[in-house]
């Protein structure tokens, strides 16, 4: 059966013998939380997408070298994502290309260049000078060419994160893990 469009999956849910330690109780046909009151998701700050529980005594595993590696790639990239997303041109401050390609130098500092990356630097910034072109505020704005535009820059991107991705994935696969020893014969 299909819900008519903006009706909540959730469903008022009965008193539970847990809910009370939720906080105060917010009366009958309240939603209730599915999880008991002993559970929290985890923040930024903690593991992704584990469920923290008292048991952990508020202590977290320290972050694996790859996934610092995998947030020194993100951070910056989600950074001029961010940028390109709130881009308007309106304001003579924004330098969209300076911003972005700073962002993206940052990203790919970790990495020796090799001409694909080089070639996906450059369509990003293509990208953006293109997304600076149609939302330039001395012209007529058309928002559905500037909206086009900043999907294709962010898609840019995208393309990039993969990119850098991989290859880190594949040059991490190269690294030995340790000595190995050789079965005695």
């Amino acid at each position: 059966m299909r819900r008519p469009f903006g009706q909540s999956v959730l469903k008022p849910g009965p008193r539970c013998s847990w809910a009370s330690s939720n906080g105060p109780d917010p009366g009958e046909g309240a939603y209730h939380s599915i999880l008991p009151a002993n559970v929290q998701t985890a923040t930024s700050e903690g593991l992704d997408g584990v469920l923290a529980t008292e048991h952990d005594h508020g202590m977290t595993r320290p972050p694996t070298p790859e996934a610092l590696l995998r947030e020194s790639i993100r951070a910056p990239l989600e950074e001029a994502r961010s940028f390109v997303g709130g881009f308007t041109s309106l304001y003579s401050d924004e330098n969209l290309i300076l911003e972005v390609l700073s962002r993206c130098d940052a990203a790919l500092a970790t990495v020796s260049l090799s001409p694909a990356l080089e070639e996906l630097s450059a369509t990003v910034e293509l990208r953006c000078r293109r997304l600076l072109h149609v939302s330039d505020r001395f012209t007529d704005r058309d928002p559905v060419r500037i909206a086009a535009a900043r999907v294709h820059a962010i898609a840019a991107l995208d393309q990039l994160q993969d990119a850098l991705m991989v290859l880190h994935k594949a040059a991490s696969a190269e690294q030995p893990l340790g000595l190995l020893r050789c079965p005695s014969r």
